[in-house]
């Protein structure tokens, strides 16, 4: 007599794919949650309802870089996992730039990632040390339950896409105001997105001296074309260049600290 099988005290793997995607879904929705959260924290700022759509365009663009992360682990586990680590500095770098300029980082700054300065600066030195670590465990620790997903299962890349288009088009629900800082109300991809759609365009000489959308404010520096036309003269600019010394190169500074002046002031 042939004996019955044992059934299998394994749980069923049907809800794999679904835990492997949220998994990813946190990897990419933290980083740029936990630091505008931080940053909030941090300035003590008093909240207000546009708070609210820089969180909700922070979670389109992290489910998108989610959906990213899930393409990829489908053909490589380390790959987004190694990523993963590139969008937290990122973010991290994002925080920083902030802090300090009031904007997001645009796109022409990334070689940031590659300077020493901010590897051996921001990155071992971050402002934000406590958020940084929790972030980089959290992540850490889904990015591996993510990456343990059988690569011939199908993982919800395109509800992921579809709930990040419909996260951004809640996001609009929130009318931009020109009076408040731009990073308060839109996240790091979406801030992309405004920086070349809502430039001025003034390559056509028949349209009036004045863009027609002045959406987005200029950088504070003489880069770039002029918002307003004028006629051509000499420019009369003052720039004042404000540079800090180390005192380091004052001889005596330095020789109260025993070090040597190199190269000294005169």
């Amino acid at each position: 007599m042939t004996p019955e099988p044992i059934a299998s005290t394994r749980p069923s793997s049907g809800w794999s794919p679904l835990i492997s995607g949220a998994a990813w879904w946190v990897c990419g929705v933290l980083p740029p949650v936990a630091f505008r959260l931080a940053i909030l924290v941090h300035t003590q700022a008093t909240p207000y309802a546009m708070d609210g759509r820089g969180l909700l365009s922070d979670a389109a663009s992290g489910l998108l870089i989610a959906a990213g992360f899930m393409t990829l682990s489908r053909w490589n586990r380390w790959l987004p996992r190694g990523l993963l680590a590139l969008w937290i500095l990122i973010c991290m770098g994002d925080a920083e730039h902030v802090l300090a300029n009031g904007a997001h980082l645009q796109a022409a700054y990334l070689k940031f990632l590659t300077d020493p300065t901010f590897l051996l600066g921001s990155a071992l030195w971050s402002g934000f040390p406590l958020t940084t670590i929790v972030v980089a465990l959290i992540t850490g620790v889904c990015a591996w339950q993510g990456g343990r997903s059988d690569r011939r299962r199908i993982l919800p890349i395109r509800s992921t896409i579809g709930a990040a288009l419909l996260v951004f088009l809640i996001s609009l629900g929130w009318r931009i105001d020109l009076a408040r800082p731009e990073w308060r109300q839109a996240g790091l991809l979406e801030s992309q997105i405004h920086a070349r759609v809502e430039a001025p365009d003034l390559s056509d000489s028949a349209t009036p001296s004045f863009p027609k959308r002045l959406g987005r404010r200029e950088q504070p520096d003489l880069s770039g074309a002029l918002l307003v036309e004028g006629p051509p003269s000499t420019p009369n600019i003052l720039i004042i260049l404000l540079e800090a010394l180390s005192g380091a190169h004052i001889a005596s500074l330095a020789e109260n600290h025993s070090i040597e002046a190199d190269p000294p002031l005169p």
